[in-house]
């Protein structure tokens, strides 16, 4: 959803960053239980950002492993690449206009595929 800013829409942003949160929170809360079969949680977390007169707000989600992040080796190039399983969804940003997305569908791809690697390494350590 888009539209001009002006200050009487900050009830409409608001309410709808609290929505989401909500339904991310669902979201994550749905896969606790998977990823807490190969010694791993999901934190799910909130980020504000606010540069001169433009606004955002992110939904965040990391994976961690025994308390601490959870850093994967991709492997690909047969170099060491390490990388963080990291989820970030844009709820709200804010210039001259207002964007509100409500599409929860990378969020989703992000936390399978984590799961897939989650996973795979659990399975390839207890071999």
């Amino acid at each position: 959803m888009k539209f001009k800013y002006s200050k009487d829409k900050d009830v409409i942003i608001k309410e709808h960053e609290e929505e989401m949160l909500k339904i991310y929170s669902n979201i994550v809360k749905s896969y606790r239980v998977k990823f807490a079969q190969y010694n791993c949680s999901l934190k799910l977390g909130c980020q504000w950002e606010r540069k001169f007169n433009k606004y955002s707000f992110s939904i965040c989600c990391r994976v961690c492993k025994d308390g601490n992040e959870f850093i994967a080796d991709n492997g690909v190039t047969g170099e060491v690449d390490y990388h963080v399983l990291y989820a970030s969804a844009l709820i709200s940003s804010i210039d001259s206009y207002v964007y509100l997305d409500s599409d929860t569908n990378e969020f989703i791809e992000d936390i399978e595929s984590f799961l897939n690697i989650a996973e795979e390494l659990h399975f390839n350590n207890s071999n």
